[in-house]
């Protein structure tokens, strides 16, 4: 039994293959339920009942796929093939996750409404929610939500407090 050791720079070369992996895990689990529901202006509950419905199907898919994958036979080996020509495919369909379409439609009080892009203030997004975290993680304090941004937040909070007393969801009319 030998007791080479790995050295520390094999082993962070080793990790470093699942950043990138991790980076898009860590921002679908934490940031795009709440992109979903107040940049997309999804419902809180359908937003919820999607994102379980693509849970539900990794607990079939995924063993499944390793069934199929098991018995793979190319000239790239059994799962290298899948990487390599999966990687485009899964890339677009992560940008599409992120993707608000030029007009909403809105499922409110029984009826559907269409609303277009261009009536709706995007001072959420992602990227600004992402840099707000940034920046408190970086000083120490807490991110400051003043003026337009912050109008906003506040008529939300408030919106979303009452609709939560009276058991219904948010209407777009509370909040501006």
């Amino acid at each position: 039994m030998s007791n080479d050791k790995l050295r520390t720079s094999t082993k962070l070369l080793y990790g470093l293959g699942d950043v990138g992996n991790a980076i898009v895990n860590s921002a679908v689990q934490f940031y795009l339920l709440i992109f979903y529901t107040d940049s997309a202006l999804v419902g809180p509950a359908l937003a919820a009942n999607a994102l379980l419905l693509g849970k539900a199907w990794d607990a079939v898919n995924d063993p499944l796929f390793g069934w199929v994958s098991d018995r793979t036979r190319s000239r790239f080996g059994k799962r290298r093939v899948y990487m390599l020509f999966g990687a485009l495919p899964l890339a677009v369909a992560i940008a599409l996750l992120w993707r608000v379409p030029q007009a909403l439609m809105l499922f409110r009080d029984g009826k559907t409404t269409e609303v277009p892009v261009e009536r709706v203030e995007w001072h959420d997004s992602f990227i600004d929610c992402t840099r707000h975290l940034i920046d408190a993680l970086r000083t120490g304090t807490p991110p400051v939500l003043d003026g337009p941004t912050g109008r906003a937040v506040l008529a939300f909070s408030l919106a979303a407090q009452r609709s939560a007393a009276e058991g219904r969801e948010v209407r777009v009319a509370e909040m501006g």
